[in-house]
């Protein structure tokens, strides 16, 4: 029993160190984009001051994407899923699904369009929206299954439903999903507003746009949805290709 238990708590180190790790590349790489597209680096003709930041936001892309696709191996196996998405660290889980789904889809992806001027794009920097928001939500499907992340989706302070909207209609559109997964992806979305609206104190921004893109993923709402994506750069990139 002792020594199960010790496997239990490695395993819970283990997981909550690859959040961190994956948080860290994602937080990193896309603050370099940031940066370079607000003309933090580079300034003056300092060409390699701005190719070390590009240099170093592909390896950090790079890296993020192998660590994404780790965790969603990880993932497939039942008890690695409720590692994930149970206890301490459902929390946790819920934080690194809604901040990156935000950048990719929400108001920030509009400082991840790079500007003309710069003669950049995402290539450069290794940066791969597309692939990035459909590894997160592959993840979120999975994990979500679980009652404990879903609670902790809708009791949490960055939920904003509008986001995962988009992120639903850009998988729709892009064919990034099978049928049965963007259903599953409406499902959640519809299961966490109802979570978020009974909560006493229900976070603002679970009540975003309540009324309207409720059923993403179908018939008008869901060309609407659709529709609202494309305003986001981040999105429309990631539908590219």
């Amino acid at each position: 029993a002792a020594g199960a238990a010790k496997e239990g708590e490695l395993l819970r180190r283990f997981a909550g160190c690859m959040l961190d790790t994956l948080l860290y590349e994602l937080e990193e790489g896309l603050r370099r984009v940031r940066e370079v597209n607000q003309g933090m680096w580079g300034a003056g003709g300092s060409k390699g001051e701005l190719e070390h930041h590009m240099s170093y936001a592909r390896h950090l892309f790079t890296t993020s994407l192998s660590t994404l696709e780790l965790l969603q191996a990880l993932v497939q196996e039942p008890p690695l899923a409720a590692l994930f998405a149970t206890g301490g660290l459902a929390v946790r889980t819920a934080t690194l699904q809604l901040g990156f789904l935000e950048s990719l889809c929400g108001k920030k992806s509009l400082q991840l369009k790079l500007k003309p001027e710069l003669n950049l794009t995402d290539a450069d920097f290794g940066f791969k929206p597309r692939e990035l928001l459909h590894g997160l939500i592959s993840v979120l499907l999975v994990c979500a299954e679980h009652e404990a992340l879903r609670d902790a989706l809708a009791a949490h302070d960055d939920l904003d439903l509008s986001v995962l909207r988009k992120a639903a209609a850009i998988m729709e559109r892009s064919h990034a999903l099978p049928p049965e997964q963007l259903a599953a992806l409406t499902a959640l979305i519809a299961a966490v507003q109802t979570k978020a609206a009974l909560l006493p104190n229900a976070a603002a921004g679970a009540g975003a746009g309540a009324g309207a893109g409720a059923g993403a993923g179908t018939g008008a709402s869901s060309a609407a949805a659709a529709a609202a994506a494309s305003d986001s750069p981040s999105a429309a990139a990631a539908t590219a290709g």
